[in-house]
């Protein structure tokens, strides 16, 4: 069992994936069905039936049809009919998922109290950070300015002034979203993802952001209304640009994750959105940061490790006069938060 010494392995294989209608906890269903008592109960018959009939079977070996499976039945002759061992995996089996449980369990009330304070806290604003009523500084012409420069599978990393979590997030940008771009502009990179997800990302939706409610495609004016961004646009070609969409387009759906941890990827927060879109395509690779004993990507180091990939600034806006910069003016005012 290989897979139950490291546990992060059997989280990966128990995870849930839409692509292929893969459930979520197959393998470990696997595992209860191969050791219940029932499977043991046939198991036991079969080996029974082999042990009487091992020397005809065995003289199969030759078959072109069945003699490769002979060869496997002689290589696991060993453990054939061995009751003990059957006990012995059943036992196993009961402990682990008695420990298991437990820690299920203990998730569960940990990921409630943090969604519980997340969702809070996401709507709290700073006191005294901006006047009651003040407007977000990208205005909407400014908004529509900053669109007509992005690309499909460009980095938008944004902040609210005003917003509570600032102070419980590190530096000056503290939430990452990805510009999806229109159908068209999709269609011209050859994005491929499954009929569902392109229609959903239709009409007013470019963009994919992981909020309290969830890894949704969003329209502009909400995943713009924002006080400050920094555009950054990857350093890959067409046929990776597509792949790395496709692969961020296929996570929409999936739930908010409270609790930043990287090692399971069921839940994701908005930097892990980005991360799972772009790690290990072309020459992009991020290093995850063990924050509070979770491997994570805070947007902070998101920035410093994407432009150390190749990542470019494209564009700044709200952090000098009502405007949008770009090129060695971008670059000057995003410097300067960091």
């Amino acid at each position: 069992m290989l897979a139950r010494e490291p546990p992060v392995l059997w989280k990966k294989l128990d995870e849930e994936d839409q692509r292929i209608g893969l459930p979520r906890k197959t393998f470990t269903r696997l595992y209860r069905a191969s050791v219940s008592p029932e499977s043991l109960v046939s198991f036991q018959k079969v080996a029974e039936f082999y042990q009487e009939h091992r020397g005809e079977i065995n003289a199969l070996s030759s078959d072109p049809v069945v003699g490769p499976v002979v060869e496997l039945l002689i290589g696991e002759e060993a453990r054939i009919g061995e009751r003990r061992e059957s006990v012995k995996r059943h036992l196993v089996y009961r402990w682990f998922s008695f420990r298991r449980q437990h820690r299920s369990a203990r998730r569960q009330v940990m990921f409630g109290l943090f969604e519980a304070g997340g969702s809070t806290i996401a709507e709290l604003r700073q006191p005294g950070a901006k006047p009651p009523g003040a407007p977000k500084r990208l205005s909407v012409p400014v908004r529509e300015e900053l669109l007509a420069t992005l690309r499909p599978g460009d980095l938008c990393v944004t902040r609210h002034d005003d917003a509570l979590s600032n102070l419980f997030l590190p530096g000056f940008w503290p939430h990452a979203t990805l510009y999806l771009g229109s159908v068209e502009e999709r269609a011209e990179l050859d994005v491929a993802v499954s009929p569902e997800k392109e229609a959903w990302a239709a009409g007013p939706f470019r963009f994919l952001e992981s909020r309290k409610d969830g890894v949704r495609f969003r329209p502009a004016e909400e995943t713009l209304a924002v006080d400050a961004c920094v555009v950054l646009r990857p350093p890959l070609e067409k046929a990776d640009l597509a792949r790395a969409i496709a692969r961020a387009m296929e996570q929409e759906g999936k739930l908010d994750d409270f609790l930043f941890d990287f090692r399971s990827s069921d839940r994701l927060a908005c930097t892990e959105v980005i991360y799972r879109e772009f790690h290990g395509i072309g020459l992009v690779a991020f290093r995850l940061k063990e924050v509070s004993g979770r491997k994570c990507l805070p947007a902070e180091d998101l920035l410093d490790q994407a432009l150390a990939c190749g990542f470019t600034i494209r564009a700044t806006t709200g952090l000098e006069g009502d405007s949008v910069l770009f090129g060695a003016a971008a670059e000057r005012v995003f410097r300067a938060t960091r």
